[in-house]
């Protein structure tokens, strides 16, 4: 396969594949916090709690999503991934101001703010990352 032709592959499905790495690293963070939280003969705790999943698994899913773009595209990785950092960080505030004025129940800000905090370290790690390399 010529380079232009896997570079044009590269370019059409970056959205899409980051997305779906996104969609993946749900598994291992849920499984890891599950088995922690309450497996084995002596669970720490019973029920199994749902707000350290909802705290960890946005920051998760944000470093997947800047990170795999970063690593898919073929060319301008930095500018990639600052896009796909504001692609991550307007919805999330948006959706949350969206939802926070429409109902009465208010969600909590903290899994935008985890998400948030993700996408600085993971793009703290990447400019950190091409630095050394030049």
């Amino acid at each position: 396969m010529k380079q232009n032709t896997k570079n044009i592959l590269r370019w059409l499905f970056l959205l899409p594949l980051a997305f779906i790495f996104t969609l993946l690293i749900d598994f291992p963070v849920h499984f890891i916090l599950y088995s922690a939280l309450s497996g084995g003969n002596e669970p720490f705790i019973t029920p199994y709690p749902e707000t350290p999943e909802l705290i960890i698994s946005p920051f998760f899913r944000a470093i997947a999503f800047v990170y795999s773009a970063f690593k898919i595209a073929p060319k301008f990785k930095c500018k990639v991934s600052i896009i796909f950092s504001i692609l991550w960080i307007l919805p999330a505030l948006s959706l949350y101001i969206f939802v926070n004025n429409s109902h009465e129940s208010k969600p909590s800000i903290i899994p935008v703010i985890s998400g948030i905090i993700g996408v600085i370290l993971v793009l703290f790690y990447i400019f950190k990352k091409r630095q050394k390399e030049y």
